[in-house]
């Protein structure tokens, strides 16, 4: 405590001591120390102390002379102006990431589908077509290969509820039916209302 106390009477006592001076140049916290005399003498140069140069040391060269400052301004548009090229340079690790960009048409979202038959070619395009014309289903209808057979498959569901809603509905007709896993397309997982599009 006593420390400190003697290092802040110290440091007022050479504030009030050196001559401060809030007009210079010099930074407060140098004119306390006295390094701030050392750097106004060396700002302040007298002119009458510089020796006069001969003439052969001078060299002549053109006199620019300015009469004021430019009062008019500069009249340059945009047609004046030469048009230039951008060219890019893109690293090779940014242009790597920038082919990694896939269309939405390859974009696969896990779903699930209600499968109602699994069989021969013929058989499951005869079910489809069954389906798609007599039946009156809300959902769309899949021919799905598992080589060497195929299945039919009704739906695109997000969530596994929906799916086995789907199915409990479905089972009058198809009681084999049950519940897959599907990889859907982004247009059928989310569908949109054709009156919610607007155009601008």
């Amino acid at each position: 405590m006593q420390m400190r106390s003697s290092l802040a009477l110290a440091v007022v006592f050479l504030w009030t001591v050196s001559s401060v001076s809030a007009q210079d140049n010099v930074s407060w916290w140098r004119q306390m120390f006295g390094e701030g005399k050392a750097a106004k003498e060396a700002a302040v140069v007298p002119t009458a102390d510089v020796p006069d140069l001969p003439d052969s040391t001078v060299q002549e060269g053109p006199v620019l002379e300015l009469e004021g400052p430019i009062k008019e301004p500069l009249e340059i548009t945009l047609v004046d102006l030469p048009w230039g090229s951008v060219e890019w340079d893109v690293p090779a690790e940014i242009a790597a990431l920038d082919s990694v960009h896939t269309p939405s048409d390859d974009i696969r979202i896990p779903g699930f589908r209600v499968q109602l038959f699994m069989g021969r070619l013929d058989s499951a395009r005869a079910l489809r077509q069954y389906i798609a014309t007599e039946l009156d289903l809300d959902f769309e209808v899949h021919l799905t290969p598992y080589p060497p057979i195929f299945g039919v498959q009704v739906g695109d569901f997000r969530t596994p509820l929906e799916a086995h809603r789907a199915k409990r509905g479905l089972k009058p007709r198809f009681p084999n039916a049950l519940v897959v896993p599907a990889e859907l397309t982004v247009e059928s997982a989310f569908p949109v209302a054709g009156d919610c599009i607007r155009t601008p």
